[in-house]
Parts: C-alpha cells; sequence; structure tokens
C-alpha cells in the first residue's frame, strides 16, 4: 500500500474530527507500526550469491545489520528435493564498525559457486507491508494515535474550566476506548501482545564452542 493511502486508513479510524493530531504525530505513528512488523513479522527475502574467499557470503541486497537473520542456505541449488545447509555450518560474523560477514564452513560449497540464501529484512515503508496484514497494521496505527488524542484531552481537562472539563474527560475515554479495541484487532491477527518489547530480529543462540559467531 501507498505511504500517504496507508496514512489516510489510520486517521480514517481516528476520527479525530477536533483535528488535534499533526501530520508530525501521523507520521510518528507510522514509524511505531513499522518497527513493530518488523519484529512480529519481518520480511521474507531470497537471493542467490556467491561464495567468496574464506567461504564468506556476497552480503544480500536487502540486508540489515543488527536487524537481519539467515533462514536458509540451499547448497548446491537445484536438486529436487532441495538440499540445505545445517545451521552449524553457516554464520553471522561480527566485524568492527557494527559491520558483519556471512561465513560458511569450509567444505559446505566451493568459492565461486553461487548458494540460495532465504533470509529476513526489514519493511522500511508500506510498500512492503503484506496486502492481508495492512488492516490490522492500521488498527495498530489507530490505537496510537487514540491514545495521543486521548492525552491531549486528558491534559485539556486539567487546566479547562469545570463546564469543559466533563465533556474533554468524556472525549478522553472514548479515544482511550478507541485504541484498547483496534490495538486487540491488532493482537488478534498477530496472536502477539502489544504492550510487551519484542525483540528487533529473529535470534538463534551459538554454539557456546565457536566464539564470535553466530546466527541472527
Amino acid at each position: 500500500m501507498e505511504t500517504e493511502a496507508f496514512k489516510s486508513l489510520m486517521t480514517s479510524l481516528v476520527r479525530d474530527d477536533d483535528s488535534r493530531l499533526s501530520p508530525g504525530d501521523v507520521s510518528t505513528a507510522l514509524a511505531l507500526v513499522i518497527n513493530r512488523y518488523n519484529a512480529d513479522r519481518p520480511r521474507q527475502l531470497t537471493q542467490d550469491v556467491e561464495v567468496g574467499e574464506a567461504m564468506v557470503l556476497q552480503t544480500p541486497d536487502q540486508w540489515t545489520n543488527k536487524r537481519s537473520s539467515i533462514l536458509t542456505i540451499e547448497a548446491p541449488i537445484g536438486r529436487n528435493p532441495p538440499s540445505y545447509v545445517t545451521e552449524d555450518y553457516f554464520y553471522v560474523y561480527d566485524l568492527p564498525d557494527s559491520d558483519v560477514e556471512l561465513r560458511l564452513l569450509a567444505g559446505v560449497v566451493g568459492v565461486g559457486e553461487l548458494v540460495r540464501v532465504c533470509y529476513t529484512a526489514s519493511h522500511t515503508a508500506p510498500l512492503t507491508f503484506d496486502e492481508d496484514d495492512c488492516e490490522a497494521l492500521a488498527c495498530l496505527g489507530a490505537a496510537i494515535l487514540c491514545d495521543q488524542v486521548a492525552a491531549l484531552y486528558g491534559h485539556d481537562s486539567d487546566v479547562s474550566v469545570q463546564a469543559d472539563s466533563v465533556q474533554h474527560n468524556d472525549k478522553g475515554r472514548t479515544f482511550a476506548a478507541r485504541a484498547r479495541d483496534y490495538r486487540a484487532r491488532y493482537e488478534s491477527k498477530f496472536g502477539k501482545p502489544t504492550s510487551t518489547n519484542a525483540a528487533s530480529a529473529v535470534a538463534r543462540i551459538p554454539s557456546p564452542s565457536r566464539t564470535g559467531m553466530r546466527n541472527r
């Protein structure tokens, strides 16, 4: 979905008739939605890459250091059924300055050969959202925005005269309830509560005997 269309979907769910939200609020909510989606359902891409010297793999085009992880490596390519390298024979190696290398152990394939890497990659805009997930993601964005509107009305009631305070409190409760409903819709779709801090990447625990080597 195009970014502006997705933003419009979020704001239409909020029903901010008093125009309390700014364009910056909507952009911030979208950024939070993208971050959450990357934690819950990152992209899964496949690319054929070459094995270089020292069994270092060419990094896939959409790989993001510290966020992407290797799912599978097919080698050699094209067997029926496919032949996959076991997890004990590939790893992500940390380099200085937050860089990484993807490496195979010697003997898996030869230098210069191609292997097929399936890996996770980050969403950066609604354009990469799965179409079936867009409604739930818009609900999460709307929940974030409704929470903001509820907080604004709550603040207004603290500084307004008593006659206006009741009205602001009612609106604040309405938006807070709306936020809970939209958040529940997201959680129903993904089966994960949004109140917990999800990891930013899928993690695999390395063998204690292989210092400096890890899969993510």
